[in-house]
């Protein structure tokens, strides 16, 4: 290489230095606007650009032997050198930007060595200054067992950013691993499983990669997948985190088309690059064509589908791939979940999403799984297609068109009958597979009688709804309603999808449909009562027109001795009792049409079921615990005993379990009976399933009563993120995780992030659900007192007053949430000073006619007073309800539970800031009793103690 090219390479790489922040396409135009530069420079500079994110590292390889680097890429540290308190003992890797070396800490006698990365440029502007500031943020939030764990970040004496992490032993990039292995196509997604499974953890906790390519998926020395280098990572949380991507921050062989040609960023940027270097890896060579930045990735699709034709034989991961590779983000898969979900459902020979679902599809991949079962179904297929190619034989010879018509229906419909759950019994995973595998059967079917085409979509519907598959019954009803547009059935099915998605102008278009298609004697017009008192309860707040239209209801379901029918209208009676602040009258209520109900229906009948988790819940609020337990275990042990451990009545009967257990202080039990509620979920509805997010929300709130404020951070986030992907984010559902998600983000400090996340929420419950919503009154509470957290105190007091105002009026003095109203505007004024104000709401609460004492609530109400009063220096008031809360306790739930346990540890703690060492002694004897008879204790409380005990010692 002659002075001229050095020179030439030399000024082309100061060029590259210039452009290398821009975009692709903003770089391109800068570089062509460059007219003093030579078409020999340009081209240098544009294979710069088209070489990955290391140009220096292409330019060090064409000049490195013919001149010295200037000090621009002069590499700042080597192995022997120090960085702090580190020793840099080799180097790992490098790139464009920085280097990866193995170290030791230099005073450390016993240790494990970690990974140092840092920038290997003399300077460091700002840009990559904050990239590295990124790259330590992100990793610091991040926990997976496949996620490179980050220790701490630094900058060195000389200026350098630096990032101190795991050393993963023996790694190999993933490519480099699986040609020099030789691995197979099952192996290698497996690692693109594991790494799916990283990223979508990630996604979850508002981090897009971005830079998801070969290099960045590491193998360890026991065969491990890490997923590594952050560095560009997107913070969908931070206002100045990167929307596009510059050329410094590209791979062109694996980036996707938004950013190649600055397009926005989202999930789905990481499903095409982990798709891309999945196809990289199965045939062994890059997955675009060379230029594809300079041509703004514009063959790219042709490209990629030649090569799946031609080199992916597998017909479900060639549909797979080419799906996860779609230029167009909306048409890829939506998350990374669902690209994860199929790439297991391949590895398990089961159905995938990416294929076109037919009937004969999920008999060969049933077949090709259960190939011993298989052939003895087949038998009993072959005689039900025998049977039904004889009857539809015998149909046309006969002309009885109309007539055999009839029969096919009455027949088909008694086969889709199994997916009904009073009928699978416990089949729930069969029955969702069946129903989409006869909904597809349906829709492709042509028949004869158009009716019966509407009237199975009816019955798919309505399985559908039973299983919580809301949006696929949608589908199912509107397809019934194109066919036949006065199917009341799916109407009905219609108006229930409306009034859970909470769309009242749809749901009152619906009424008013079925009240001129029904009769007044029809035998529907009862269900349309129900669900017009569903209306008048949440859209209108009209209670008693409610009770009016459900007692109606109940007389006709009587009347036409419909009596699943009857439950349903006394289960709904109930509830409106429940609304009202009258849960001890539900219960009752519930209590007697439960014995009626035992004595004509199977006890594991599913509103057998259902009232009996009705009757868990509603004495659980009022605070009757054994009553909750008793009917918890027969609830649990009925439907294991006879429909079996997976089905789906058990989700919601293990939560209601664990808030009666939550309720006595058995926390680790009820979050055991959470986590099987969580596990039973993903198994029967999957990762995104609105009773996997419930399972997910209840956790957090196990974790936020054990204090563990980031765990139950971490499952309340994902419980939003499921119910907002799912529901959407108008959705009540959606709104309520978000206001809990809010008091958590609260908590922990991140009141700005609070704060934008609840005051959205509350705006659109005010428009939608209005000031008087239970909802939404909870949501207020929580705003006001977030305001006042942050000191916005005058709008803290404006708001919490407010808030009270309509609680009081909308839900009556009695309510929880007003009580909780209540409390929340006495810690505004305690937070103003305001002492006497909030004594004078707290006692108005404790004072009035409707105060039940032997609740748990009145726990939490009795310590709130009691640092009330010690803050208004009335310490004998203060020392009463101290003792009081925990008289309460004791009385509710006994000394033996660990929640009395706490109580008298904070009794303990109230004493000795009194420094009262007669008390101090009281409660030291009695608590070392209490542990010493309930051996083995738990540590959390016994390290409290101990702690507690030195401060006792102190003060003697």
């Amino acid at each position: 290489m002659n002075d001229m090219n050095i020179d030439q390479w030399k000024k082309a790489n100061q060029i590259y230095a210039l452009l290398m922040d821009l975009t692709v396409s903003d770089a391109l135009t800068r570089l062509s606007e460059m007219d003093e530069l030579g078409d020999e420079l340009k081209a240098l500079v544009l294979n710069l650009i088209s070489s990955g994110n290391e140009p220096s590292q292409y330019f060090k390889q064409q000049v490195s032997s013919s001149f010295q680097l200037d000090a621009i890429n002069a590499i700042e540290y080597k192995p022997g050198d120090t960085i702090d308190d580190y020793q840099l003992l080799e180097e790992l890797g490098a790139g464009g930007m920085a280097k990866v070396f193995k170290a030791k800490k230099t005073e450390a006698v016993s240790q494990k060595p970690v990974a140092i990365k840092l920038f290997n440029r003399g300077e460091v502007s700002p840009v990559l200054q904050n990239r590295f500031a990124i790259e330590q943020e992100v990793l610091s939030g991040l926990s997976h067992p496949n996620i490179v764990n980050m220790h701490h970040g630094g900058t060195s004496s000389k200026g350098v950013p630096y990032i101190v992490m795991d050393l993963i032993e023996q790694a190999e990039d993933i490519d480099e691993y699986a040609l020099k292995h030789q691995v197979s196509v099952k192996q290698i997604i497996k690692w693109i499983l594991s790494a799916g499974k990283a990223i979508a953890y990630a996604h979850n906790n508002l981090i897009v990669h971005r830079d998801i390519k070969p290099s960045n998926l590491l193998i360890d020395g026991e065969g491990r997948l890490r997923v590594v280098d952050f560095g560009i990572a997107k913070l969908m949380t931070r206002e100045d985190s990167p929307q596009k991507t510059t050329i410094m921050a590209l791979t062109p062989s694996f980036a996707s088309p938004e950013q190649i040609n600055s397009g926005q960023l989202s999930v789905t940027t990481d499903v095409f690059s982990l798709a891309a270097v999945c196809l990289a890896l199965i045939i062994k060579e890059l997955p675009f064509p060379a230029d594809r930045l300079l041509k703004s990735c514009a063959g790219d699709e042709e490209h990629v589908w030649q090569l799946l034709k031609t080199k992916i034989k597998d017909k479900d991961l060639r549909n797979i791939l080419n799906h996860a590779l779609q230029h167009d983000p909306a048409k890829r898969y939506r998350n990374m979940d669902l690209f994860v979900d199929d790439l297991s459902a391949w590895l398990s020979d089961k159905p995938v999403m990416a294929t076109p679902d037919s009937w004969l599809y999920r008999i060969k991949k049933f077949a090709k799984r259960r190939s011993a079962l298989f052939a003895a179904l087949s038998t009993l297929v072959a005689m039900v297609v025998i049977g039904i190619v004889l009857l539809g034989w015998q149909i046309e010879k006969t002309q009885a068109e109309a007539a055999k018509a009839n029969e096919v229906k009455d027949f088909m419909l008694g086969v889709f009958s199994v997916v009904n759950p009073d009928e699978a019994q416990g089949e729930s995973i069969l029955a969702k597979d069946l129903l989409a595998q006869a909904l597809a059967e349906i829709q492709a079917r042509k028949f004869q009688d158009i009716g019966t085409k509407a009237d199975l979509l009816v019955a798919m519907g309505q399985a559908q709804l039973q299983l919580g598959l809301n949006q696929a019954a949608k589908g199912a009803f509107s397809a019934a309603l194109e066919i036949d547009n006065d199917s009341v059935q799916a109407h009905l099915g219609d108006l229930k999808i409306a009034l859970s998605e909470v769309d009242f102008t749809a749901a009152i278009e619906q009424i008013e449909q079925l009240d001129l298609l029904l009769a007044e004697d029809d035998v529907h017009r009862a269900d349309l009562l129900l669900l017009q008192a569903q209306l008048s309860i949440h859209y209108h707040k009209d209670y008693e027109l409610a009770q009016k239209q459900s007692l109606q209801a109940q007389n006709m379901f009587l009347k036409a001795e419909n009596f699943t029918g009857y439950l349903t209208a006394a289960r709904q009676l109930a509830n409106i009792l429940y609304i009202q602040s009258a849960p001890e009258t539900a219960a009752k209520d519930l209590e007697r049409e439960l014995a009626l109900a035992l004595k004509k229906l199977a006890p594991t009948h599913t509103i057998v079921l259902a009232i009996k988790n009705d009757l868990v819940e509603l004495y659980n609020d009022v605070g009757d615990y054994p009553q909750a337990i008793k009917h918890s275990s027969e609830l649990i042990d009925d439907v294991k005993k006879v429909l079996g451990p997976q089905h789906p009545f058990l989700i919601q009967a293990y939560i209601s379990q664990a808030g009666t257990q939550r309720a006595t202080g058995e926390i680790a039990a009820a979050k055991n009976s959470a986590n099987q509620a969580l596990t039973l979920s993903k198994a029967i509805n999957g990762e995104r399933h609105e009773s996997t997010a419930r399972a997910l929300n209840f956790i957090a709130v196990l974790h936020y009563v054990d204090g563990e404020i980031e765990l139950a951070l971490e499952n309340m986030q994902q419980a939003a993120n499921i119910f907002e992907l799912i529901l959407g984010d108008d959705h009540p559902e959606t709104w309520d995780v978000k206001t809990n998600l809010t008091a958590l983000l609260n908590m922990s400090g991140r009141y700005d992030e609070a704060i934008a996340t609840v005051e959205p929420v509350y705006l659109k419950q005010v428009d939608v659900l209005g000031a008087g919503h239970k909802s939404t009154i909870y949501s207020q509470t929580v705003l006001a007192r977030l305001y006042g957290d942050v000191g916005r105190l005058d709008e803290a007091q404006a708001l919490g007053e407010e808030m009270l105002n309509q609680a009081i009026a909308e839900l009556g003095m009695d309510h929880p949430l007003t009580a909780g109203g209540h409390f929340s505007l006495a810690q505004i004024y305690q937070q103003q000073g305001k002492y006497k104000s909030a004594i004078d709401l707290i006692v108005s609460v404790i004072e009035s006619e409707h105060w039940d004492e032997n609740n748990e609530r009145a726990i939490g109400a009795y310590n709130t007073l009691a640092g009330l009063y010690l803050d208004h220096d009335e310490v004998l008031s203060a020392i009463e309800y101290k003792e009081k809360s925990l008289s309460v306790a004791v009385n509710i739930l006994t000394e033996d539970s660990p929640r009395v346990w706490v109580q008298m540890l904070n009794n303990l703690e109230f004493y000795i800031t009194l420094k009262n060492p007669e008390k101090v002694r009281v409660y030291m004897t009695n608590i070392s009793e209490v542990f010493k008879r309930n051996e083995p204790v738990n540590e959390k409380h016994q390290l409290r103690f101990a702690e507690l005990q030195a401060k006792a010692e102190a003060l003697n």
